[in-house]
C-alpha cells in the first residue's frame, strides 16, 4: 500500500510538472507571436534596396494610403534638386518592384533619392500641385538610392524653393509661405479658389498653423494643423472657399498673416 501511495505521488508530481512546462511554453509562444506581430506592423512601408542604377531605379515595396507617385530626385549640396524621373501613377495599396526608368537622364556623379508624392487630384497627371507625402511629424518621406536609408532631416529642412522642380505649362505655381519663428513671409498673399498654399517651417522651433481666432480656430476650422510640427516640416492646405482668411501660429499667436482667396 505504501509503494502504491509513493508511485501515485510521483505520478502527480510528473503530471503537474508537465502542465507547468506546457503553460510556460504556451505563454512564451504567445509573447513571441505578439512580438513578431509588432515587428510586422511596424515594418517600414517604403523599402528601397541599396543600388547603383544604370537603366532604372527599383523600389522594392511601398504602401500607399492615397494615389501617389514615386519620384526620383537629385540632391545638391544637401538640398533637394531637380526631379529626374517619376513612376507611373500608383493607386492606394501595396506596390512591389516598381521600376523608374532613367531614359537619357545623366546621373553620373549625382546623389539620388526616391520620394513618395501625393497625386493631389488623383488625375494621374504629375504637376505642381502634387507634392511630397508628409509623415506624421511633418517631414518628407524619402530614401537614398545608393544606401536605401531614409533621407536625412537636413534635406527635409532645405529651402522651400527646392521642393518643386516639376512645373508644367499652364499650371499655376503653388504659393509658399515661410515661417521664421517670429513671422510668416510673406504675411499677405492672394490666390484663386482651389489654390494650394505650403507653409514651410524654417524656424528653429515648432510650428502650428491655424485660422483665426486664437485659440478656437473657428473662422475656417479645417485650416488647422491640429498639432505642432518641428523644424523643416511642411503644412499644405487647399483654399476652396472665397474670403479673407486670417491665420497665426498657435504656439506664437503674435506671428500671423492673411490669405485672400478670390
Amino acid at each position: 500500500m505504501k509503494k502504491i501511495t509513493i508511485i501515485f505521488t510521483v505520478l502527480l508530481v510528473l503530471i503537474g510538472t508537465g502542465v507547468l512546462y506546457f503553460n510556460q511554453n504556451t505563454t512564451t509562444e504567445n509573447a513571441n507571436s505578439q512580438d513578431n506581430s509588432n515587428v510586422s506592423e511596424n515594418a517600414d512601408s517604403f523599402i528601397v534596396n541599396p543600388q547603383t542604377p544604370t537603366n532604372s531605379v527599383t523600389v522594392e515595396s511601398v504602401t500607399l494610403s492615397k494615389d501617389s507617385y514615386v519620384v526620383l530626385r537629385e540632391v545638391v549640396a544637401g538640398a533637394l534638386g531637380q526631379v529626374i524621373e517619376i513612376s507611373t501613377p500608383l493607386t492606394v495599396g501595396v506596390h512591389k518592384d516598381i521600376q523608374i526608368p532613367l531614359g537619357s537622364a545623366d546621373i553620373n556623379g549625382k546623389e539620388l533619392i526616391v520620394m513618395v508624392y501625393d497625386d493631389q487630384s488623383s488625375d494621374k497627371i504629375f504637376n505642381d500641385f502634387d507634392q511630397p507625402t508628409i509623415d506624421e511629424n511633418g517631414n518628407m518621406i524619402g530614401r537614398y538610392v545608393r544606401s536605401g536609408k531614409p533621407i536625412s532631416t537636413s534635406i527635409a529642412e532645405g529651402d522651400a524653393s527646392g521642393m518643386v522642380g516639376h512645373s508644367m505649362t499652364g499650371m499655376a505655381s503653388m504659393v509658399k509661405v515661410k515661417y521664421t519663428g517670429k513671422s510668416f513671409t510673406p504675411e499677405k498673399i492672394e490666390v484663386p479658389v482651389g489654390s494650394m498654399v505650403a507653409f514651410v517651417n524654417e524656424s528653429s522651433t515648432d510650428m502650428w498653423v491655424a485660422s483665426a481666432p486664437h485659440p478656437a480656430h473657428t473662422d475656417l476650422p479645417t485650416f488647422d494643423q491640429f498639432k505642432p510640427t518641428k523644424k523643416g516640416s511642411v503644412y499644405r492646405y487647399v483654399f476652396d472657399k472665397q474670403g479673407e482668411w486670417t491665420f497665426h501660429d498657435h504656439i506664437n499667436p503674435n506671428a500671423g498673416g492673411i490669405v485672400t482667396v478670390k
